[in-house]
Order: C-alpha cells, then sequence, then structure tokens
C-alpha cells in the first residue's frame, strides 16, 4: 500500500530575511549613499546607529562629504568618510621554518619601500617570500537610496574592483534604481528610502527604536517628501511618522533645522537666483544666471547654492529641467542641473563631461556667459518632453 506522501514547500526568504542573515555574517560593514541627498544621509545614519546596535562595526561615506548648517543637527556626522582609504593591506609571507629572524628594517629611497630581513644563519632566497593582499577591509556594502553605482561619484570610481568583489544590499525606494545589489531591497511605494529603512527595522524585533535613530528616520521623510506636501504622501506615510515622533523624534526641529534655518546670506543669494530667473518650453525648462559679483554681493560662496536650489526646486511644480550656471571663479563657469522628468542626465549630457547622479549633475562650461547660456539652454530645451 502507497503511504501518503506529504508536499513540503520551499519557502523563498524575503528580502527582509535575507539582510538579516546577510547582516549575521558580516562584521565591518560600509554604509555608503550619494553626495547632497538628505533621504540618502539620514537613511545611512539611522542605519550606522541600528547596526552599532547588533554589535557591528560599521564605517560610512560619501564622496567628498561636507556638512552645512541645515543638517549639522543628525548624529554622527564626524563618521562620515569623504573617501575610502586602506581597503586593503600587502602582506608578505617568508617562510622561516629553517632559520629564524635575526632582524627586521626598512627605508624609503625614490618614493620606494625597501625591506631588508635578515637571517640568524644561513640566507633568504626569493623563493622563501610570497606577497599577497589581505581581504578587503569590508565584508559588506550597503547602499542607501542610491539608484546606481555610479551616483556614488569617485567612491565608487576610484574603487571599482572592492564594489565588484562585495556583496551589496541595495536600499532604496526609486522605481529607477538599477537593481545592482546580490539582494535589492528597493520599495517603489515607499515615499523615502528612511521610510524603507523603518518598515525594515520593525522586521527584526531585537533592535530598539531610539530619538536618535527616530531623528534621522523622520528627517530623510521630511526632506523626501518637502515636509509631507507631495503628491507621494499616503495615510501610511503618516501613520509612520507619528510613531517615530512616539519613539522621541521631534518634528518641529527638524522642519525648523531644514527650511527654517537659512542664513541670511543664503536668503539674499535666493533672491538674486529669483531676479535673474528665466524659463522657456511652457515653464518646463527654468534657469538662471549667477555672476561673481552676485555672490559678493550677497556674501556668501558657491557651498551654498544647494540649499538655494533646494527651495527653490521644492517652489517650481511644472519644471522638468532646472539648472542654475554661476561663475566658480574669474573665468570659470559651471552649472548646476536637475532633472524631473526621468531623464538621465549623465548620458544625455555626455557630450558636456558631466559629473553627479542620473538626474543631478554638474557641468564645466566654456566661453563667455551669454554664450555659456546660450549653448547650455539650446542642450537642455532637447531634454524636455
Amino acid at each position: 500500500m502507497a503511504k501518503n506522501k506529504k508536499e513540503h514547500k520551499i519557502m523563498a526568504l524575503s528580502t527582509e530575511q535575507q539582510i538579516w542573515g546577510q547582516l549575521k555574517r558580516s562584521q565591518n560593514p560600509l554604509i555608503v549613499f550619494q553626495p547632497k541627498e538628505i533621504d540618502g544621509l539620514a537613511s545611512a545614519l539611522a542605519l550606522y546607529l541600528l547596526l552599532s546596535q547588533i554589535g557591528l562595526k560599521p564605517e560610512i561615506a560619501c564622496a567628498n562629504f561636507t556638512t552645512s548648517p541645515n543638517i549639522s543637527f543628525l548624529p554622527n556626522l564626524d563618521k562620515i568618510k569623504p573617501k575610502l582609504d586602506s581597503l586593503q593591506q600587502l602582506v608578505v609571507k617568508l617562510n622561516v621554518a629553517k632559520d629564524k629572524i635575526k632582524d627586521f628594517s626598512y627605508n624609503f629611497v625614490d618614493n620606494k619601500l625597501h625591506i631588508f630581513i635578515t637571517p640568524h644563519d644561513g640566507g633568504i632566497t626569493s623563493s622563501d617570500a610570497r606577497i599577497t593582499t589581505s581581504n578587503y577591509k569590508h565584508d559588506l556594502i550597503i547602499t542607501a537610496g542610491v539608484i546606481d553605482l555610479p551616483s556614488l561619484g569617485p567612491l565608487y570610481q576610484n574603487n571599482i574592483d572592492f564594489f565588484l568583489a562585495t556583496p551589496i544590499i541595495n536600499i532604496d525606494c526609486d522605481p529607477q534604481n538599477e537593481q545592482y545589489g546580490q539582494i535589492n531591497h528597493v520599495q517603489i511605494n515607499d515615499t523615502s528610502t528612511a521610510e524603507t529603512v523603518y518598515k525594515l527595522l520593525r522586521t527584526n524585533p531585537e533592535l530598539v527604536l531610539d530619538d536618535q535613530i527616530a531623528n534621522c528616520l523622520l528627517t530623510g521623510m521630511i526632506a523626501k517628501t518637502q515636509s509631507f506636501k507631495s503628491k507621494s504622501v499616503t495615510p501610511e506615510t503618516l501613520h509612520l511618522a507619528s510613531q517615530l515622533m512616539d519613539a522621541g523624534a521631534d518634528r518641529e526641529m527638524i522642519i525648523g533645522k531644514l527650511y527654517r534655518s537659512r542664513s541670511v546670506t543664503t536668503l539674499n543669494l535666493w533672491g538674486r537666483v529669483l531676479t535673474k530667473l528665466k524659463s522657456a518650453e511652457q515653464n518646463k525648462l527654468v534657469w538662471s544666471v549667477l555672476t561673481a559679483d552676485d555672490f559678493l554681493s550677497a556674501g556668501t560662496e558657491d557651498h551654498e547654492l544647494d540649499a538655494v536650489c533646494e527651495e527653490l526646486i521644492s517652489q517650481m511644480p511644472s519644471a522638468q529641467i532646472f539648472a542654475l550656471l554661476y561663475q566658480k571663479e574669474p573665468g570659470g563657469l559651471e552649472a548646476l542641473i536637475t532633472s524631473f522628468n526621468q531623464t538621465d542626465l549623465l548620458q544625455s549630457l555626455k557630450s558636456l563631461k558631466p559629473s553627479g547622479t542620473k538626474f543631478k549633475v554638474t557641468i564645466a562650461l566654456k566661453g563667455t556667459p551669454i554664450e555659456a547660456e546660450q549653448a547650455l539652454t539650446t542642450e537642455l530645451k532637447k531634454l524636455i518632453i
């Protein structure tokens, strides 16, 4: 008589389960985010705190990272490295089974390291030595709000071998994300990467949501949704935000720091940008041009342009492309360009050698301000849908 056989279904692990499983096998993860994205920054800081909480030794990095007054309230900004260093060690292995080492020394000659090893007896030949490289310092990479690896800028470009050899957990909410990780936790229905990180946190009962983590996550959600004014905000988003406030996040402080702490010089610069604002293609292309005199009169420098752009962008719902041309130094012009219509600026403006991310780039311009403005806007008009 045939025995009844029970069918056992093997359930695939969810991405959340895969992430926690991978983290259990990790000791020194690296968390990275792309430049000038507050949601990614705040999410990365929350992850840093969370991983530290479970006994890991995370590090956090962002290419050329610098802080600014509106984000100075976030914790551990001083832990963010602007570049990756000491990822590997060169290891020299010497067979000392036959003879022990008597002396060891080194010096530098003509930018070359010379190592001197003296045995007690006999001699050492090249066959006794072996040169290798150690494993990478980080055994895991976690990306926060990074649509593709080139968006990390020099952090990726200068360390491609490291990124290719190391497992990646990709956490994001952008539909344009290129799914480049070994584990891709891309939740396109979420309004921010911070929301995605918070939902991930809730799947691990061992983690404690303290006020620092809650503040980071609420900061990311507020920054990404323009203080919950964007059309993508859902009732669930608001409910999650209220949970973060119950956990200690200070909504009024965050909004005050992000949006109400603009310096007088930033406001002066904002006024000059508004005064010179131009548009074309039924206001779908918007741009402004700043000269060195504008910076001098406003009493500021080009490092405040990001804050000005963020404020202007939130006030231009119909714009598809926004460009801010500015005189970086006498004889030097640059343009900061942002795309809102999913145009890949790195690819579309390839001939102009842009740097940055797909949807936000910087370009060095040639010619006089008038010539540069005309040439750039001609190219940008081609990108309007």
